[in-house]
């Protein structure tokens, strides 16, 4: 999700955090711009007066009063891990959209394990996934070696 604010385009944004990834239109450094002050590019100079976040429409986003669930919760960015190469929130979406889908959900349930009220029930649920991928594996070498 980018979003072109005029001169810097932003490349990384978490609703939790007080910052926003930018990159620069001009020289495309890239920099962790805090919200609601003026920007600038250490590289060339470019200035950009405040911006403030701007939350995609989405059904069943936040309510006023009520906390994003569907966007990105809270119980899903609560490791405090930044990405080495933009300084962003690494969120689990980020990690599990590249794995299969039996492995992905299993580190889905993991990584919001102590964020949810039933964190058994979460582990259950990693754990359900995990074997459903070893049978998957299981059965995938059997059919090879046969």
């Amino acid at each position: 999700m980018s979003r072109n604010t005029g001169k810097f385009t932003v490349v990384w944004d978490t609703p939790s955090a007080d910052h926003v990834v930018v990159e620069c239109q001009d020289c495309k450094n890239r920099f962790n711009r805090p919200l609601n002050t003026l920007a600038t590019c250490k590289n060339c100079g470019n200035e950009e007066p405040p911006v403030s976040r701007t939350v995609p429409e989405v059904s069943g986003s936040a309510v006023k009063g009520k906390p994003e669930m569907v966007v990105h919760p809270k119980h899903y960015n609560n490791l405090g891990a930044l990405c080495h190469h933009c300084g962003g929130d690494i969120e689990c979406i980020d990690v599990v959209e590249k794995m299969s889908f039996n492995i992905g959900s299993a580190v889905k349930y993991l990584w919001r394990v102590d964020e949810k009220y039933d964190n058994v029930e979460d582990l259950q649920k990693a754990k359900f996934y995990i074997e459903r991928e070893i049978s998957t594996r299981e059965k995938k070498n059997s059919d090879v070696n046969s």
